[in-house]
């Protein structure tokens, strides 16, 4: 059974490079489960497969503008005023969205050039909801 185990993961592409103890480890870890045709495989938590999917797909295909202005617009909704206390620093926000500090303050003061928003510390007050919006469309 086990034997069978490695040559399967030999086949599949992220595991074949492994030497053979590699894969004997991996095959003596591996839980086989067989699944009825048809069989549902993800009903809970779907949602957070689909926004995983999602965040994914920003990160691959969108820029750091892009995601950045759809965070600032997720903060907004959640603060329901447009001005509000930005829930993280620059750095956590860079964290979040795959960048550098350095390049979030920058797309804040282009946005702020740009008449998008004011900035006044971790303060953030939306002037224009809608080019902010624009900004945050991603084209996939």
């Amino acid at each position: 059974m086990r034997l069978r185990k490695e040559l399967i993961f030999k086949q599949i592409p992220l595991f074949a490079t492994l030497s053979e103890a590699e894969l004997g480890v991996l095959a003596a870890r591996a839980i086989e489960k067989r699944y009825a045709p048809g069989a549902v495989l993800f009903s809970e938590g779907e949602l957070r497969l689909r926004h995983l999917v999602h965040i994914v797909e920003s990160v691959t295909f969108g820029s750091v503008r892009q995601r950045l202005a759809a965070a600032l617009l997720d903060f907004h909704r959640q603060a329901g005023a447009d001005r509000f206390r930005l829930p993280v620093t620059h750095e956590e926000l860079a964290a979040r969205l795959g960048t550098v500090r350095e390049v979030i303050s920058r797309n804040l003061s282009r946005f702020q050039a740009a008449g998008l928003l004011r900035v006044e510390r971790r303060r953030l007050v939306v002037r224009d909801r809608a080019a902010l919006e624009r900004e945050a469309q991603t084209e996939l």
